[in-house]
């Protein structure tokens, strides 16, 4: 599992939109997806002002301990609200939560190995190891697309389901793995459905 770590001396593929995303191929990525209505805008907004400050006076390359600052400002602000129950929750149908299920086990072992998951009544948490030139974000809008297009037709409604960005970090090295395989566990006390590997 050593070589499916984040790689420090290797090539980075970086792109942003609103979040940054890295890449490096056949690595482990945690992913989080949440519904459209899972946060409130204002507090979006509010959120998304203050990282844009934060980050125009912590330029990259970050050291480990300003990376851990970002997280604890703005990943973990995100969490905490998620964990809220904000929204229609509409995961926490267990017909839903299996649409979303059969979603992440369809390419598993063809585009990426999953190692454990949570769903959540309003977000996603997913541990996988992607396969070779297999990029996140193509991954997440094969999931995200099939799954809305299912759920909403469950429904019987149409328009946005997901948030159109998901948040995904490298797993940095066996520390880190851990720390997420017991964050998604942990998970479960708030409503969550659990899997692992």
């Amino acid at each position: 599992m050593d070589n499916s770590f984040f790689d420090g001396f290797s090539q980075i593929e970086a792109t942003r939109r609103i979040l940054p995303h890295w890449h490096q191929d056949g690595k482990l990525q945690f992913v989080t997806f949440r519904l459209a209505d899972s946060l409130p805008q204002s507090i979006m907004s509010v959120m998304l002002n203050e990282r844009n400050l934060w980050l125009k006076s912590h330029p990259k390359p970050w050291n480990s301990e300003t990376e851990l600052d970002y997280h604890k400002r703005f990943s973990q602000f995100v969490a905490r609200w998620l964990d809220t129950g904000y929204g229609s929750c509409v995961l926490k149908q267990r017909g839903i939560a299996k649409i979303v299920e059969d979603a992440l086990l369809f390419y598993n072992e063809k585009r990426y190995l999953l190692h454990s998951y949570v769903i959540m009544p309003n977000h996603v948490h997913i541990l996988i190891e992607l396969a070779p030139y297999f990029k996140t974000n193509d991954v997440m809008q094969s999931i995200k697309g099939y799954s809305a297009y299912k759920i909403n037709k469950y429904l019987n409604q149409k328009g946005k389901l997901w948030q159109e960005e998901s948040f995904d970090r490298m797993i940095r090295n066996e520390e880190h793995y851990k720390h997420v395989r017991k964050y998604i566990v942990s998970n479960v006390k708030h409503g969550g459905i659990l899997w692992m590997i």
